[in-house]
């Protein structure tokens, strides 16, 4: 590698393991950095290394975080969107994309209102904007009209995620179908009132 350095002139960076007598592996990050001479040639490489293990182990524990999570929402039966401070979807997990008949790539980036055809757009781009502005949890019911079903009934709860400064950066939306719930309520009162 220092010949490389040499020969381009160009610094080079590359992560060296290095085992302990206790058999520990350290992980050093090495820089190399030419330093040239009055002629412009490079007359020696300085080398700098700096102790990377922590950092990459923490690394490793938040890529295997954001796969466990991606994992829940990618699986889970409920509609999940997830807005930015603007209300632009940022992510929609499959269940949302079947949902609604739209995929994430057509989302990403625009407001509800942008979307030609997204039922209940004005409403759920109204709710976020309040999400934003109040900084408040909301939960509510929610009927749909489909063509195949009728009516359908969602749980929908609208959590805003805020930052260390208190400020909300974005907006979850999670959609929850109850409308065998609710089937199953009328069912009920209509056997009480029997």
């Amino acid at each position: 590698r220092l010949e490389k350095v040499i020969a381009s002139g160009e610094p080079d960076e590359i992560e060296l393991h290095w085992m302990g007598s206790n058999g520990a592996v350290t992980l050093y990050e090495l820089r190399a950095i030419p330093e040239f001479g009055p002629d412009g040639e490079v007359a020696s490489v300085l080398s700098i290394a700096r102790d990377v293990t922590r950092l990459k182990q923490v690394e490793r524990q938040l890529e295997e975080r954001e796969r466990q999570f991606r994992t829940l929402a990618e699986h889970s039966p409920d509609s999940i969107a997830r807005y930015d401070h603007d209300g632009r979807f940022v992510y929609v997990n499959p269940a949302f994309e079947r949902l609604k008949g739209v995929r994430l790539d057509m989302l990403v980036g625009r407001t509800p209102m942008d979307v030609p055809g997204l039922l209940d757009a004005e409403f759920f781009q109204r709710r976020v904007e309040e999400a934003v502005e109040t900084g408040r949890l909301d939960e509510f019911e929610y009927v749909v009209q489909t063509a195949t079903r009728g009516q359908s009934w969602r749980l929908v709860s609208i959590v805003p995620e805020k930052d260390a400064k208190g400020d909300v950066g974005f907006v979850q939306v999670l959609t929850r179908d109850i409308t065998a719930l609710k089937e199953t309520e009328q069912h009920l009162e209509a056997s009480r009132a029997r």
